[in-house]
């Protein structure tokens, strides 16, 4: 009997360890059922599970329209030149940029994200390049890390700002001013966003740099400049991480309250929305689109609505590092 019992519990475990075996080799294939069954999962405990606390020390400054048509008074325009140039068209000269990290770096905000790629030369980069050299230890702007098809193959380049912005580089790379970090944001396989490499070596990013290079994100180039290296995940692996909360308007108590970048800039709400800066004084400030004629938005986990704007999904990503909440993955 004891003979049957063994034979029967060894039967068993083989077909379990041939099921495993199966499971592991359709997974490390890239079964699409598995993995969707995967990405399921982790989007409802994304939903229903726990959120990172919303943080007080963030500010979002939003592109909130292309252009601003009379917002704006006389008054207002003598005393703060530089609302004329947001009566343009978008893209606006890079002086309002200028103007706006000087405010807030005077305001004592802690850090300045400027979320947009300066990708060519342009009107206002005299301003800017100024403005970026006095106060480099605070501010960060955008590079991306491009990577496309032709006809002629796959093509890799990274889009750094021009040099008549962030200066001559000399013999090193763009990429290791700690000025610059990468805007990219990587959605998995459905095309949803879960996860971001918080740096990457450039063997990682397609060899458009050494190898050995490291680069770093928006979000890591901010956290360090905010004085909390220690919060960058330490390897450089894609990482999940906890959302703040959804996209979807009914949260909007919870969410990234965006300030309209028109009224930032305005003297007169500068001084009674937003206390002559102290409201910023301290903060991790982003600046970048939020309204949908700009197309900077990406699938998150949630629905009703799915969509995410860009400078919000670099706040959330921000905020879970400061929290150390990141979802942890099993094996297969």
């Amino acid at each position: 009997m004891m003979k049957f019992i063994n034979h029967r519990a060894l039967v068993v475990l083989s077909i379990c360890t041939l099921s495993s075996l199966g499971f592991v080799a359709l997974w490390a294939l890239r079964f699409p059922p598995l993995q969707q069954m995967e990405c399921l999962a982790q989007d409802w405990q994304t939903r229903l599970g726990r959120k990172t606390p919303l943080d007080d020390r963030f500010a979002l400054i939003g592109i909130d329209k292309p252009i601003y048509s009379s917002e704006f008074s006389d008054e207002e325009l003598q005393a703060e030149p530089v609302l004329r140039e947001l009566q343009n068209d978008f893209p606006w000269s890079r002086a309002v940029w200028a103007r706006l990290i000087q405010k807030l770096a005077e305001a004592d905000a802690k850090v300045i994200i400027i979320d947009l790629v300066f990708a060519s030369p342009g009107p206002g980069d005299e301003e800017l390049h100024a403005a970026l050299d006095k106060y480099r230890d605070r501010v960060v702007i955008g590079y991306n890390i491009n990577i496309g098809e032709t006809d002629r193959g796959v093509f890799k380049e990274l889009l750094y700002p021009p040099s008549d912005i962030i200066g001559n580089q000399g013999e090193g790379f763009p990429s290791d001013d700690d000025r610059l970090g990468y805007v990219n944001v990587w959605s998995d396989f459905d095309g949803t966003l879960r996860r971001l490499p918080y740096q990457l070596t450039g063997a990682q990013a397609g060899s458009v740099v050494d190898d050995h290079v490291v680069l770093e994100s928006l979000a890591a180039r901010s956290l360090r400049k905010y004085g909390r290296a220690d919060a960058i995940p330490a390897d450089f692996n894609s990482t999940l991480f906890r959302f703040t909360t959804s996209p979807d308007p009914l949260t909007k108590p919870q969410q990234f309250k965006p300030h309209p970048v028109g009224e930032v800039l305005s003297p007169k709400l500068w001084k009674s929305n937003y206390d002559d800066g102290k409201v910023f004084a301290g903060k991790i400030v982003i600046i970048g689109p939020t309204a949908a004629i700009f197309h900077d938005e990406h699938p998150s986990p949630f629905t009703d609505p799915k969509e995410m704007g860009g400078p919000e999904y670099h706040l959330q990503i921000i905020n879970a590092a400061l929290h150390g909440e990141f979802l942890k993955e099993s094996t297969p």
